[in-house]
């Protein structure tokens, strides 16, 4: 992965190790557009504010009645939905993890060697 994303991680070094995962990170995030919605979402609800957030993406949830009976929700019971902005464009949340997680899927199958190769 080092030669695709182009940085080096040295494990063995504090700076090495940070500057490699950072950049890998960078590389990523700008190579797979719902992975850097996910980054955005976790690291501002854990820090409940980032100085650096980027204002065009919003977490949002939202309730609506369910059109009918399933599992303990009954027609016309509220139900919750977590829908994600990115600027206009309205995600699904659920839908949007899977993308991001079927991202790291084919990069781990692509490489099978970690960051060495």
């Amino acid at each position: 992965m080092k030669n695709r994303f182009k940085f080096d991680y040295n494990e063995w070094s504090f700076r090495g190790r940070n500057t490699g995962f950072d950049r890998f990170q960078k590389a990523v995030v700008k190579e797979c557009r719902p992975l850097y919605i996910c980054r955005e979402i976790a690291n501002a609800s854990k820090h409940m504010r980032r100085r650096k957030s980027d204002p065009t993406i919003k977490a949002v949830a939202q309730w609506h009645p369910a059109i009918e009976n399933v599992g303990h929700a009954k027609a016309g019971d509220l139900v919750m939905t977590l829908d994600i902005f990115d600027g206009e464009v309205q995600h699904d949340a659920e839908k949007l993890f899977i993308d991001a997680a079927g991202y790291w899927e084919k990069l781990l199958r692509a490489h099978p060697g970690s960051l060495d190769s």
